[in-house]
């Protein structure tokens, strides 16, 4: 769970950490609480990274980290289901802080820092457990690194986090700044750091002169291959799980399948944002976050 969740390479050793960590859940065995946030699902890297992950990550988030550490600690259902419930509820709670810190962003587009090759953005109110994940959003809506940032502390201190877009370093443009910083880390895409209020302004700066023009944007999919619609059973998603576990370095494949019809269209989610098509008579198709423009 935590080599996936880190986001670290499905490639060497970690391969058969990550395949027989599976093989224990998909066996009826392991964890009991993770095994009831799988539900009827299968164990597998996806089901991890989007429903295990990010709902055993929020309470640290929110910081209140206490309630992971006793799920794991626990050996007993009932307690287990408890803790569950509270990380449940917080998990909503932590969706509705971020949508609504977007919002505010969004709102508040003229005061924020724009640059040509990135986004900047502070708030005292932002929790500093959220900052990467509004980052993330941000950055995956206009395809430019983007910092967020939080704080200050009772120290002065502010924190923030960056994230990129695709695979742009957007990392390297900070190590040569790091004396600026009290604390830096993380890998080219996403990082974390401490800095002084009042080296802010300054770093930014520089942050944008480094960039220039050297991050652009590239709205490009690359595919594995040409799939015709009705090669797509339940043999095939079969035979592709002999390529599992996928992850970072080994992603799953992805395919083009051109004329193809859509039967239905509807709108789910709390907020309606999400949407889903039904391609031929089998086939649903999901598109998180975009139900207007589909």
């Amino acid at each position: 769970v935590g080599t996936i969740a880190d986001i670290m390479p499905a490639l060497g050793e970690n391969r058969p950490l990550i395949m027989f960590g599976m093989d224990v859940f998909n066996g009826g065995n392991g964890h009991q609480g993770i095994r009831e946030i799988l539900g009827v699902n299968r164990a597998s890297s996806k089901s991890i990274s989007w429903d295990v992950a990010p709902l055993l990550n929020t309470p640290g988030r929110m910081g209140e980290t206490r309630l992971t550490v006793d799920f794991f600690l626990k050996d007993d259902r009932g307690s287990t289901m408890e803790l569950l419930a509270e990380i449940r509820k917080l998990n909503s709670e932590r969706k509705k802080l971020v949508t609504d810190t977007i919002n505010r962003i969004r709102a508040k587009n003229p005061d924020a820092g724009i640059e040509p090759g990135f986004f900047y953005y502070a708030d005292d109110s932002i929790k500093d457990g959220l900052a990467g994940l509004v980052a993330n959003r941000i950055a995956e809506e206009i395809k430019k690194p983007v910092i967020i940032m939080s704080g200050p502390d009772g120290n002065g201190h502010i924190k923030g986090s960056g994230r990129s877009f695709g695979k742009y370093n957007f990392l390297r443009h900070l190590e040569p700044l790091s004396s600026m910083f009290e604390r830096l880390g993380g890998h080219a895409q996403a990082f974390g750091f401490t800095i002084r209020k009042e080296n802010i302004g300054p770093v930014m700066q520089q942050i944008a002169g480094s960039i220039g023009n050297s991050c652009v944007r590239d709205d490009n999919i690359r595919i594995d291959a040409v799939l015709d619609q009705g090669m797509i059973d339940s043999a095939f998603i079969e035979r592709l799980s002999l390529l599992e576990p996928y992850g970072k370095e080994n992603e799953e494949p992805l395919f083009l399948s051109r004329n193809v019809e859509v039967s239905s269209f509807q709108r789910f989610g709390a907020d309606s944002n999400h949407g889903k098509y039904i391609l031929g008579t089998n086939i649903q198709a999901i598109g998180w976050n975009i139900a207007d423009m589909m």
